[in-house]
């Protein structure tokens, strides 16, 4: 998606795989709608991007028809599964062997504030826990959300040692 919004291409990439990425779950597709809004947040490109993205999450969902609108019509005879997580403690969502991952996110954040791909990551952590408290109002299972807040902790603390490797670039 990136390299799409960089160069305003690959509308036809990236709105199929949108499509595929629909076909396999639709939480999947509304966090990827999500991380996709990462790039509205620019002072010089805003319109150029959300006609970017419009055009590829409707090319997406345009192929997604056959299945989205049976869905949608459907919707009134399905059995809702809307229940909140009943969390006890905060190991149930960090558990330990996440603990790690959080410090280094942290330190990774801290050292690492002024690069934009930090940014995104933070973005993208902060989305996860907005999604997971709004799903339950919007008929959502909350609960899935965590996991992918758990895999951008993780990924997020794996950037610490690009302050190390700055001065190495070259």
């Amino acid at each position: 998606l990136y390299a799409g919004i960089r160069d305003k291409n690959k509308y036809l990439l990236n709105g199929l795989l949108v499509f595929l990425l629909g076909l396999s779950h639709g939480y999947a597709v509304i966090f990827s709608a999500a991380i996709g809004s990462f790039f509205l947040f620019t002072r010089k490109s805003f319109w150029e991007n959300l006609k970017y993205l419009t055009a590829v999450y409707g090319l997406g969902f345009l192929l997604l028809g056959f299945w989205i609108i049976p869905f949608f019509g459907n919707l009134p005879w399905v059995s809702e599964y809307v229940t909140r997580w009943d969390i006890k403690s905060i190991f149930e969502v960090l558990p330990r062997v996440i603990i790690p991952g959080l410090i280094l996110s942290i330190a990774a954040f801290f050292f690492n504030r002024f690069d934009r791909r930090s940014w995104y990551f933070t973005y993208n952590i902060g989305a996860c826990l907005l999604l997971y408290y709004l799903s339950p109002s919007i008929g959502m299972l909350d609960i899935r959300f965590i996991p992918i807040l758990q895999i951008f902790i993780v990924i997020f603390g794996a950037t610490l040692p690009l302050v190390f490797l700055r001065p190495l670039r070259y």
